[in-house]
């Protein structure tokens, strides 16, 4: 869930992303862009494709969602916050890998 600075829900993510997009001259970027960044950002730091598909709520299906009844909410926490940080430490520039985005001229 999405919030704006009031603290409500934000219910048209990709409206309001593209007025964002729009305000900074990005050229395009689309909500799901960002869920691919995120679950590119999972299974780089190295928790894998299980966590990534559990976490955006992708169904696996098969014989394995019957056995397997575990909720994974303190693993799914762990994953969460350890992505927060990753962000967080790309935001205050701790990364040598960053690469900035290309802004369009708004004057053009």
């Amino acid at each position: 869930m999405f919030a704006n600075e009031a603290g409500s829900v934000i219910y048209n993510l990709d409206g309001s992303l593209r007025d964002i997009v729009k305000s900074l001259g990005v050229e395009k970027l689309t909500p799901h862009d960002l869920r691919r960044t995120h679950g590119s950002t999972i299974t780089g730091l190295g928790f894998g494709r299980d966590a990534m598909n559990r976490i955006q709520n992708h169904r696996e299906g098969g014989i394995a969602d019957v056995y397997d009844v575990h909720r994974y909410s303190d693993e799914n926490q762990r994953i969460m916050e350890t992505v927060a940080n990753k962000i967080v430490s790309l935001i205050e520039g701790g990364s040598d890998n960053v690469v900035a985005l290309r802004l369009t001229n708004p004057t053009d």
